[in-house]
């Protein structure tokens, strides 16, 4: 398609998880770069992760650059619109274009006006991946430390145990299997489970049932498989 590429340094930060592309070609050497307004093109609708990232990325860019910038919202096809706006464009640095992951799989499926994934060339790249602690609302922890130093002082070293594992065992809930040396030495330990158990008891969920938020089991092991 396009044959001919530079490296553009625009300095452009992203949004989340994409990058940041123009299409590829000449620009030509007298012009002075950037003279006029640069075009931001994300396949996101108003309000959306990428185009809220976008925006924040464009406000420090305007200040290296000391370019305007304006952004542009062409959603629909996975990209495959905002693909053939920019296609149409001049590939003259003055049209980026926010790339996310999903759009090579728009490309590769051959529903985009770009033929491969080399007729753009990537100036930037980000990510954004915010993670949330939420507790609730009658916990006694406040803050994010308040939670994290409260699960570092939780005991885990019961007299008695040998080797313990936690398991993700569906979306929400969790496994814990624990070694003994004895089944004396399990109960024992009972009193200082249950008070590590206290620390953080009000950021589970009940299991239903007159469960609780635990459904604990224990027994001698039968057959030791390895």
């Amino acid at each position: 398609m396009l044959k001919s590429r530079h490296a553009l340094t625009a300095l452009f930060g992203l949004c989340a998880a994409s990058a940041v592309a123009f299409a590829a070609t000449t620009v030509a050497a007298q012009e002075k770069f950037p003279s006029r307004t640069i075009e931001v093109i994300t396949h996101a609708g108003a309000g959306g992760g990428t185009d809220i990232m976008a925006q924040m990325m464009m406000r420090e860019a305007r200040e290296i650059l000391k370019a305007d910038m304006a952004l542009a919202n062409k959603r629909g096809g996975g990209g495959s619109v905002a693909h053939a706006y920019v296609s149409q464009r001049p590939a003259d640095g003055y049209t980026l274009l926010t790339f996310t992951g999903t759009q090579i799989a728009t490309i590769v499926r051959g529903k985009s006006a770009f033929k491969s994934i080399d007729d753009l060339i990537p100036i930037a790249r980000g990510t954004s991946d915010p993670q949330f602690i939420m507790v609730s609302s009658k916990s006694a922890y406040k803050t994010p430390k308040d939670f994290i130093d409260a699960h570092k002082r939780a005991e885990r070293n019961w007299a008695g145990l040998k080797r313990a594992n936690l398991f993700k065992t569906g979306e929400r809930t969790y496994c814990i299997v624990a070694e003994w040396s004895d089944m004396d030495a399990l109960a024992a330990a009972r009193p200082s489970m249950l008070a590590t158990l206290d620390g953080f008891r009000d950021t589970l969920e009940d299991l239903g049932g007159g469960l609780g938020v635990t459904d604990p089991v224990s027994g001698p092991v039968v057959l030791e498989l390895k």
